[in-house]
């Protein structure tokens, strides 16, 4: 019984303390559903993470703390201000506590499900009856021509805009044939040009322009013009024209492209349209071997080596073009050794692979770049420009893909070449990763110099 009162004073204690904790836990929970829901001021605010925004505010991202911002809409506030602010707007006017993300990934099941039910939203038509329902609630070209006509709207295809550009350029050079050239006349040539230009990088209409005899018509035509600007233009669109499109890469080679073009970049003392005429040299025989051994064998690569002769900011543009054209010839050589070696001897691809590579096998490319001098003019440029970065990065990589076969010029320049690697080792190390790239070039044609030497030991 002497226990009594203390058992009963503890007791009492313990009652008293477990209700301050669940007052305190009711005063955190109101607490945390208030902090749950921002409460807007007509000042900016900071948003925590998750906090749901009620609608009607306006939300913007802080570009100096990264912290997204919400205050109450101030109709007075001024439009300069707002529109230089990030506005955050909802897509789900149902969503009020939290806003949409959608996911990063989807699984493998959810992507089957979606292209499975892809073509459940597309009408499919396989009755008489429905084709003809569906050709009423559309109309044919015919139709649609002849309905803008009678609104005075010109409807035209892409080939007859390249036949009407095409005739406009003939009218515009019969009407000067034989007497002085005005500045006016040159310039709708030029503006000609440019429309054409701008025309042919659809595959349809340079096919057509080339069938239009376009090439010797219009292009060949206006290489011969005394404005640099209007033969400028002229190799822009034979670039164009051909880029990626194999129907007129034919045809312009048949029509006798490559010597035109070299003549140009040999003799024309403009240096815009040398690298013009250098533009579509590159465009006509690039992915096309028979085109490659046509520029080989009329002296192509002598003719670009002379290109290095000079050293001019113009001239400079020429020569770093070069090096990318002469290293994809490389890398389409090497890839058709590849290909033919990665085939089974019975698969059906291998006939294929096997004339391509003999065509690139006939262009003799190694023996021709060390005999005509292109290792030399690599070494020259190094010589020129060892400390531009963006010379460096051509060059290293131009140098490295043909370092074996250049070994006997290239090792007079093994001195430049290893002070640059440490260079750039430097550079990789102490300022910027983007040097990666010149800095693992240079080291592999370093390391192949000191390989093949070691072999000539």
């Amino acid at each position: 019984m002497e226990r009594f009162p203390y058992v009963f004073f503890v007791s009492l204690l313990l009652c008293c303390f477990s209700m301050v904790l669940r007052c305190n836990e009711s005063e955190d929970d109101s607490k945390h559903q208030d902090d749950a829901v921002f409460k807007p001021t007509s000042d900016w605010q900071p948003l925590r993470k998750d906090q749901a925004i009620p609608r009607g505010l306006h939300v913007r991202m802080n570009l100096q703390t990264g912290e997204r911002e919400a205050k109450l809409l101030d109709p007075e506030d001024d439009e300069d201000e707002a529109s230089q602010q990030i506005t955050e707007i909802r897509s789900s006017e149902h969503d009020h506590s939290s806003e949409y993300s959608p996911p990063d990934k989807f699984s493998k099941e959810e992507l089957k499900r979606a292209l499975y039910t892809m073509e459940e939203g597309f009408e499919t038509v396989n009755h008489p009856e429905d084709v003809d329902r569906v050709k009423k609630q559309f109309r044919s070209y015919s139709e649609l021509k002849k309905e803008l006509g009678e609104m005075k709207l010109n409807l035209k295809t892409g080939q007859e805009i390249i036949s009407q550009l095409v005739d406009e350029y003939k009218d515009t050079v019969d009407k000067r044939s034989g007497g002085s050239v005005e500045r006016k006349e040159l310039e709708a040539e030029e503006s000609l040009l440019n429309q054409l230009e701008y025309n042919v990088h659809q595959l349809d209409n340079a096919i057509e322009f080339v069938k239009l005899n376009g090439i010797k018509d219009i292009v060949f035509l206006s290489l011969n013009s005394t404005s640099w600007k209007v033969r400028y233009e002229a190799t822009k669109l034979l670039g164009s024209a051909v880029q990626s499109n194999p129907n007129a890469q034919i045809s312009t080679l048949e029509a006798g492209a490559i010597p035109v073009l070299l003549r140009v970049l040999a003799l024309d003392t403009n240096s815009k349209v040398k690298a013009g005429a250098l533009y579509a040299l590159s465009c006509l025989i690039r992915r096309f071997p028979l085109a490659q051994k046509q520029f080989l064998d009329r002296g192509g690569l002598t003719v670009i080596v002379k290109q290095f002769n000079s050293d001019t900011s113009g001239q400079l543009k020429i020569q770093l073009k070069a090096i990318n054209l002469i290293r994809d010839i490389i890398d389409e050589v090497r890839e058709a050794d590849l290909s033919l070696l990665s085939l089974l001897p019975n698969s059906p691809e291998r006939s294929i692979a096997s004339e391509r590579q003999r065509q690139q096998s006939d262009l003799k490319i190694w023996v021709r770049l060390v005999e005509e001098g292109w290792c030399q003019a690599l070494t020259t440029l190094l010589s020129r420009h060892s400390e531009d970065v963006q010379v460096i990065e051509l060059l290293s990589d131009g140098m490295s893909a043909v370092s074996k076969e250049c070994y006997s010029v290239f090792k007079d320049s093994e001195r430049t070449i290893s002070r640059l690697t440490d260079h750039y080792q430097r550079m990789v190390t102490n300022v910027d990763y983007d040097y990666q790239w010149i800095y693992s070039n240079l080291q592999k044609l370093l390391r192949t110099l000191h390989e093949t030497k070691r072999d000539e030991l």
